[in-house]
């Protein structure tokens, strides 16, 4: 499965969910689960982007824990 149909996956289950339901809470929650769904599909895609560019570019861009522990 490729990253784009996992994504088109999940989205169509939360409104299918969404349709089924007569539940008018349950409908505005899935609704706001979609839109945090979107967003964070968004922010793991951008980040996805970029991974690959940093990796075509030959770029060294890991960070390392231990640059972040004190001593």
């Amino acid at each position: 499965m490729t990253w784009a149909e996992l994504v088109h996956h999940c989205n169509t289950l939360v409104c299918k969910a969404a349709e089924k339901t007569d539940d008018n809470y349950k409908k505005e929650f899935l609704v706001e689960m979609l839109k945090s769904q979107e967003q964070f599909f968004n922010t793991e895609s951008l980040a996805r982007i970029a991974t690959a560019l940093e990796k075509i570019a030959g770029m060294d861009t890991e960070v390392k824990t231990d640059d972040y522990l004190e001593e």
